[in-house]
């Protein structure tokens, strides 16, 4: 086990992201991070709720599985390579020995289904999956165990918690680790960023905010021409697309009448609604022509953002 101040390493919540199945990050904001262009991830709202449940939803497990001493753990080290690791939520002993693991969860209730197959049956997100199986593989155990707690949508309100089991595979560890190592090896080594696949919010942010040289320009090789080309096919897409929404949202709205909203007659919920509101605004300027303040005053109170906005030149 080694201190949990080590950074820059590859853990259990990433490989998701290096298999493209992570909806928080991509395999690129990743490489960003571990080359140090990034800072760790922000607190959301759920990671927050998630870590403040941890302990309730662990103590549940072991009320209900009597049979294991469920005790917390540090961080785990792959024995081979060093910059694989992995933070386990809770082991669970028998006798004092490690016989499992378990990894915790919360989810939205309105998310439940994700944790069902198409035939009703228990299944596991595959995110969780491949990052509770990292766990297991770390640990060299034979099978591993999910503790999720259904709450209702931004809240800490707990509609039950349900159980996942599944036994450990050596083919699909050995896939994640392989993936890893040549991740860490092609691009974090040789500072080899990967693909952009996902504009993920930390790599738009990223880009976005890099600082640039004003006015230098750089020549078009086939490369940049041809992503230049594909930006203009998908921004006339989307201009055609917005087209069409604009066209049948007025065509839906010419028929509600006078309506405001539409019902499902059999499940007796909304399905459209088309509301007034009121929106107010602050005519700052009249203010101060009304108290006839100098622009001296106004300019030291003035803040100016920086931004940058992406413009095809035709």
């Amino acid at each position: 086990m080694i201190n949990r101040s080590e950074i820059k390493k590859i853990g259990g919540s990433d490989i998701a992201a290096i298999l493209g199945l992570s909806q928080w990050k991509s395999a690129h904001s990743l490489y960003l991070h571990l080359i140090g262009e990034l800072p760790s991830q922000e607190d959301s709202f759920v990671m927050k709720r998630g870590r403040e449940l941890e302990p309730d939803i662990a103590r549940r497990f072991a009320l209900d599985h009597p049979e294991f001493e469920v005790v917390e753990h540090g961080i785990v080290e792959d024995a081979e390579h060093g910059f694989l690791i992995g933070s386990p939520d809770r082991l669970l002993l028998q006798g004092g020995a490690v016989v499992s693991g378990l990894e915790v969860k919360t989810c939205d209730i309105n998310q439940k289904g994700k944790w069902y197959n198409e035939a009703g049956e228990e299944d596991i997100p595959l995110p969780y999956y491949v990052q509770s199986l990292w766990y297991c593989g770390l640990l060299g155990l034979p099978d591993y165990y999910i503790a999720v707690d259904f709450v209702k949508p931004n809240s800490y309100t707990s509609c039950g918690i349900e159980y996942r089991h599944f036994e450990f595979s050596a083919e699909q560890y050995g896939e994640l680790r392989g993936r890893a190592v040549a991740f860490w090896n092609d691009h974090v080594l040789k500072q080899v960023p990967p693909e952009i696949t996902e504009p993920d919010a930390a790599t738009v942010e990223f880009y976005k905010r890099r600082p640039r040289i004003s006015e230098k320009g750089v020549f078009a090789d086939d490369h940049l021409d041809a992503m230049i080309k594909a930006v203009m096919l998908r921004q006339g897409n989307l201009k055609e697309a917005e087209r069409f929404f604009e066209l049948e949202k007025t065509r839906l709205i010419a028929a509600m009448g006078d309506a405001e909203i539409v019902i499902d007659p059999h499940m007796q919920k909304k399905l459209v609604t088309y509301k007034g509101y009121e929106t107010s605004s602050f005519d700052y300027k009249a203010l101060i022509a009304e108290l006839g303040v100098g622009e001296e005053l106004v300019d030291k109170y003035r803040k100016i953002t920086q931004t940058r906005r992406f413009v095809i030149c035709k």
